[in-house]
């Protein structure tokens, strides 16, 4: 029986660390993301043109997914890129009674590795920001809560969609 463990378990040893030491399971995607959020009970759709009524409960509208084709600086976000990034744009409304009278937009970019999206972090960490605006940081995803005070229930929505 040992004669035949020992060859099976090398076998699935070579396999498992054939890839190297990083594989793309520990990277979060945007488009599993984005399935993830479309599926929550919070989901309305794309972002209306004119959302000319407040809503009677917190609502979620998804922007489709960006890739960036090249590495540049968008200055609409005030972020360095890396080709290949994807970004996903959300947009959160409710009832003002629920701290949600203004539109909370989170922005969340989907870098093709950890190392790139920690470096995009840090440079976002070192320099000024404006009065709004805090960024976060897992695994290769680049968070920018455009409002610093986004509930932390819709933070959580967001984190616990960041899938594989």
């Amino acid at each position: 029986m040992a004669r035949f463990f020992l060859p099976a378990v090398s076998a699935l040893v070579v396999l498992l660390t054939g890839c190297g030491g990083h594989s793309s399971g520990d990277l979060y995607d945007a488009r599993a993301t984005r399935d993830c959020l479309r599926d929550r009970p919070e989901y309305a759709g794309t972002l209306p043109a004119d959302a000319g009524t407040v809503p009677t409960r917190t609502v979620l509208y998804l922007s489709a997914v960006h890739r960036y084709p090249k590495a540049l600086h968008d200055p609409t976000f005030r972020l360095d890129v890396a080709a290949g990034t994807e970004r996903m744009n959300l947009f959160f409304d409710g009832p003002a009674d629920e701290t949600l009278s203004q539109l909370q937009t989170p922005s969340l970019f989907f870098y093709p590795d950890r190392p790139t999206a920690r470096r995009a972090y840090r440079a976002q960490v070192a320099r000024p920001q404006p009065t709004t605006g805090k960024f976060g940081l897992g695994r290769n995803v680049v968070i920018l809560w455009v409002r610093p005070d986004v509930p932390q229930r819709l933070r959580a929505i967001v984190r616990g969609c960041l899938g594989p």
